[in-house]
């Protein structure tokens, strides 16, 4: 009799341990967003998209007096020369991009300088600007409005470089009520990742901005270390 307890624990207990993997292999196969993992590649220039910002008259001076150093060779303004990640959304087009997808998160990695964002999709609320700590991504939320992603980012550090679309690079510092809107979608049977994004800053635009880039998916591509440290002078990673 004790022989047949034991058995019968024992085939229980597998089918439960086998039963809770089964409902974890079909969860992540369902997860939301789960066809936006993967690695992939930005399409054009990430220099220069359709639109142009339009400057408010400030930011137009200091974009101006840029122009005329670059022109000369002097790109001493960038401070990504300093390892200071650029931006969002500028980083993010730039070099390769994988994303991994989780139940809480989305993890963006940035293959360029090994930059990590994350958009949360766990349901809290946007931010509070008094209480976080500015970071060049910023701070992310998300949510599924149909096969949209639709993501709110605030809380940008002023040192970052956020291109202006010039050729040169010429830039500003994200104002501190900077705000990000992203409205991410697949297309070409999930083979193409398209962004739509729209930045507010009274600082720096006179009107929000709004460009859209757009991703090839990369199925053999596997992202490559890519480090940098202020005034680095190591030669495997000039």
């Amino acid at each position: 009799m004790m022989i047949f307890r034991s058995l019968y624990k024992l085939i229980t207990t597998s089918v439960i341990i086998a039963g809770l993997f089964a409902t974890e292999l079909v969860f992540a196969h369902d997860l939301p967003g789960a066809d936006f993992a993967g690695v992939w590649e930005h399409m054009g220039n990430f220099r220069k998209f359709k639109n142009d910002p339009v400057f408010t008259p400030e930011a137009q001076i200091f974009i101006d007096k840029q122009t005329e150093l670059r022109d000369k060779g002097d790109y001493s303004g960038d401070n990504s020369a300093n390892c200071i990640p650029p931006s969002l959304p500028t980083m993010i087009t730039i070099g390769a991009q994988e994303l991994l997808v989780d139940k809480k998160k989305i993890t963006w990695i940035m293959e360029s300088i090994g930059g990590i964002r994350w958009i949360w999709l766990d349901g809290r609320s946007p931010v509070d600007l008094n209480e976080v700590r500015p970071a060049a991504f910023g701070h992310s939320v998300g949510h599924w409005e149909g096969d949209t992603l639709v993501v709110e980012s605030i809380g940008f550090l002023d040192k970052s470089n956020l291109y202006g679309n010039r050729p040169n690079n010429e830039s500003v510092f994200p104002g501190p009520k900077m705000h990000v809107v992203e409205r991410l979608h697949l297309e070409d049977n999930s083979k193409v990742m398209v962004n739509q994004r729209t930045i507010t800053d009274p600082k720096n635009f006179a009107k929000p901005w709004t460009t859209t880039s757009r991703y090839e998916r990369r199925p053999d591509w596997e992202l490559e270390e890519a480090i940098c440290a202020e005034n680095n002078l190591t030669e495997e990673y000039e």
